[in-house]
Formats: structure tokens, C-alpha cells, sequence
């Protein structure tokens, strides 16, 4: 259906008069480059049912436009290169070679990996390796709320802010879902300082010396009122908490298990070969 749909903009292009020879067009040709041939049939699937008469004519153009301009780049590189310099008959190889055992270790994995790592699993690697997270950044705990700076209730605001009682919570939320820009109120996860830096407009020219003596800061501009409440704090050079790094290590876990099924396959297939004898090593 699709290559009869194709040979329809071949017609079509024909009574154009963007291609008008009338054998090519009962062959379904295209365009020849050389003794290069680009057929309909070779573009099945380019256009696809309801696409409308122009644009099929314009995105077929643009296709053997792109073709033809190809076939005439291979053409002078056959004309000007060396037998030696076109002869890729060793590297084709080792690429299919590469593709092929990419190919079977990526099935091999899928069926042997165990991808399940439980919280003792992060537990011990993180203990073991401390000094791998150790951070580049600041990371910050935080709360915040964004909101216009025609909301009155300002001062309200920041008072069920710094509350910890559950019924000024409660109001804090309602107001958040109703007249807040965005806002956080989650304060357990960690996130990196220059992360928070781009939603809110802080003033200060050092992110340690402010971070030192930070619990909740405050400020405006012309159009909105930024509330920000610190939780906890981790400077650089220090070692990451493991809640932050949790998602790195499972995939550390799981990479480390992915390693050790893929040398053990290689192992276990060359030991197969030596028990049966299909090698030879004249080298030994």
C-alpha cells in the first residue's frame, strides 16, 4: 500500500514536470547518479498516508535531493582515492565482529542480571567506598515558595512558613496550591546549590560563608516574593550523604554485576572450547 501510495508522487511529480521521462517513470526511477538508481520502491515508507500533495511533492525532493547529492560524494571519492584508501574490507569486519558480540553480551546480561539492590546492598557499597561521593558541590535540604508580590498576606505567609504547627502547615499548603508560582515543601531531598540558585535570586558572593549561617532567607523583585527555608547543608570536598547518592550506587551495584556476568561468560565459553577442543593455539 505504502509503494503504491509512493508511485502515486512519482506520477504526480510527472505531471509536475519535475520528472517527466516516461520510461523512468513506468520503472518507478527517480534519479540516477552515474549507474546509481533510486527507485520508488527504495523509499517506501517515506510518506505517510494523509500527508497532503504538496508537502509529500516537497519532503520527496528534499529526499532524493539528498540522495543524489550522496551518490555524487561517493562518486569522486571512488574517483580520487586509492585502491588501498577504499579498501575497508578489515575494518567492516571488525566492526561486524564488534556489533555481533555487543549484540550477544547485551542478551546474555538480559537474561542473567539481577537487577534487584536492596538497601543492605547500598549500605555496605557505600561504606566501602566512601571516598568515591566525595562532592564537587554544594548540596542543600531546603523548603521554598514563590509567589506574586500583589498577594497581601505576605507576612502571614512567612509566619505558617517558619511554624512547625500542623494547622498553619495546613494553610500554607492551601495557600501554595492556590496563589503560588511553584513551590517545595518536601524538605528531605537533597539537591545541589547552583540548582536552587537558578529559580531564586540570592544575594551573597559566597556560597560556603552564606550556607554557614543560613536558616531562612528572604527576598523580591519587581515581581515576585522568593521564601526560602535551609534544612541541612553539605559543603564541597566533603563526603556526600548516602540518601543523595543512593540512585549513583544502585547503578554502580548493578554495572559491577553486569561486569562480573560478562567476564564469567568469557570464561566459561573459552573453558567449553578447551574441554571440547574446538582451538587451536599454534603459538604456545
Amino acid at each position: 500500500m505504502k509503494y503504491l501510495l509512493v508511485i502515486g508522487f512519482v506520477f504526480l511529480l510527472s505531471s509536475c514536470g519535475l520528472f517527466s521521462r516516461s520510461k523512468d517513470k513506468k520503472e518507478g526511477i527517480l534519479a540516477k547518479v552515474g549507474n546509481k538508481y533510486l527507485y520508488a520502491k527504495d523509499i517506501d515508507g517515506l510518506i505517510q498516508p494523509g500527508t497532503s500533495a504538496k508537502d509529500s511533492v516537497q519532503k520527496l525532493n528534499i529526499y532524493v535531493e539528498n540522495w543524489i547529492k550522496l551518490q555524487l560524494m561517493v562518486q569522486k571519492a571512488e574517483l580520487n582515492l586509492t585502491a588501498e584508501r577504499k579498501n575497508f574490507d578489515q575494518e567492516l569486519e571488525n566492526l561486524r565482529t564488534t556489533l555481533l558480540i555487543h549484540s550477544y553480551q547485551e542478551k546474555y546480561v538480559e537474561q542473567n542480571l539481577d537487577t534487584v539492590v536492596t538497601e543492605p546492598d547500598i549500605q555496605e557499597y557505600y561504606k566501602e567506598n566512601k571516598e568515591q561521593f566525595v562532592l564537587r558541590k554544594n548540596i542543600v535540604k531546603t523548603s521554598y515558595i514563590i509567589f506574586s508580590r500583589n498577594i497581601r498576606e505576605r507576612e502571614k505567609v512567612k509566619s505558617w512558613f517558619l511554624s512547625k504547627k500542623e494547622n498553619e502547615r495546613s494553610k500554607l499548603l492551601k495557600f501554595c496550591n492556590e496563589n503560588a508560582i511553584t513551590y517545595q515543601l518536601n524538605d528531605t531531598s537533597w539537591q545541589f546549590m547552583d540548582e536552587l540558585e537558578r529559580i531564586i535570586p540570592f544575594d551573597y558572593s559566597s556560597q560556603e560563608s552564606f550556607l554557614s549561617r543560613a536558616f531562612f532567607y528572604e527576598t523580591q523583585d519587581s515581581s515576585m516574593v522568593y521564601m526560602v527555608k535551609f534544612t541541612d547543608y553539605k559543603s564541597k570536598e566533603n563526603i556526600s550523604p548516602i540518601e543523595f547518592e543512593r540512585p549513583v550506587i544502585k547503578s554502580l551495584i548493578i554495572n559491577i554485576r553486569k561486569q562480573v556476568i560478562l567476564r564469567k561468560m568469557e570464561e566459561d565459553i573459552y573453558r567449553e572450547a578447551v574441554e571440547k577442543k574446538t582451538f587451536q593455539n599454534f603459538v604456545e
